[in-house]
């Protein structure tokens, strides 16, 4: 499990997280900081960690280990994004090490996990998609966290060039998983993934976005600010049209995936319904804690490296 977002240092030392495993991300501390929370986290029992560093300030990443720690994530490996084999390479040793520290929660809450109405597979993908037809896709909720904020802070020009930025970030991620830009408001959008019946490849996609998403505000956003965005996945019938020509569509579906990026989807998050989770990779499902139930849905969101302060 990735880690849970810590509000401060003294939230941990009051013994804040439990069991479990969590990432530290580094980026920002000093380097008497970062040993200081190693050094707690090793001392803890039940609790196993990993480090991520993609900015490379530990200069000896041993050091990670000699606190305890089980995993370095360094420049290289947090660029290319945690793929689902060292997820599950990690996941066994983390559990041979500390056993149950990568159970995921059960809180006992019940939801319906199959998709909402018949299942209408385009078997070609794009190919067999038309106008004016329904079918059943993985759908992708992005948004820019603190719109109104960055519009106001800025000029119309500068704003512009970063809205842009973003949906290409987004584009760029989702593009190999037969993702495509579909729908855009103001500082969100809908992302659509033919429906193959059985799986949900954005789900690596989106994990690779979150993880890579302070190289991407380098990369695609300028400025030279970090900016904070969240996404949200369910799978879903809808009618299909063109990009532009999506007003007056009514869709349950899409409508249940705006509450759920825009209500119950927290700032810099990403979050997945149930039915997305059950086609996650096993790999990959440790990573998710379950957040609840939204509109009669469970939820699951993504454990993201946090800074520990």
């Amino acid at each position: 499990m990735i880690s849970e977002p810590f509000d401060s240092w003294k939230e941990l030392k009051k013994g804040g997280p439990t069991d479990g495993f969590y990432y530290v991300d580094v980026h920002g501390l000093k380097p008497a900081e970062i040993n200081r929370v190693m050094r707690e986290l090793g001392r803890s029992d039940g609790i196993a960690f990993g480090v991520y560093d993609d900015r490379g300030v530990i200069p000896d990443p041993a050091e990670v280990f000699f606190f305890g720690g089980l995993d370095y994530i360094g420049k290289k490996a947090a660029t290319a994004g945690i793929t689902s084999k060292r997820a599950g390479m990690l996941e066994a040793y983390v559990e041979r090490v500390i056993p149950g520290a990568m159970k995921p929660n059960d809180d006992g809450n019940s939801s319906d996990v199959s998709i909402t109405g018949p299942l209408l597979i385009a078997p070609n993908g794009w190919d067999d998609i038309t106008p004016e037809s329904e079918y059943t896709f993985s759908m992708l909720f992005f948004a820019l966290d603190d719109g109104s904020t960055l519009k106001a802070d800025q000029s119309a020009e500068s704003f512009h060039a970063q809205l842009s930025g973003f949906r290409a970030f987004v584009s760029h991620h989702i593009a190999d998983a037969g993702g495509r830009i579909w729908l855009w408001k103001n500082v969100s959008g809908v992302a659509l993934f033919p429906f193959d019946g059985s799986t949900c490849p954005a789900v690596v996609n989106c994990v690779r976005m979150m993880l890579s998403r302070m190289i991407g505000t380098y990369d695609h956003f300028g400025h030279g600010r970090h900016l904070s965005f969240r996404l949200a996945l369910h799978i879903g019938n809808t009618l299909f049209r063109n990009y532009g020509e999506t007003d007056t569509i009514v869709s349950d579906t899409i409508n249940h995936l705006f509450h759920l990026g825009e209500k119950y989807a927290r700032r810099e998050s990403f979050v997945m319904t149930d039915v997305v989770y059950s086609m996650t990779p096993e790999g990959l499902q440790p990573y998710f804690e379950h957040a609840g139930v939204f509109e009669g849905r469970g939820v699951y969101r993504m454990r993201l490296p946090r800074v520990v302060l």
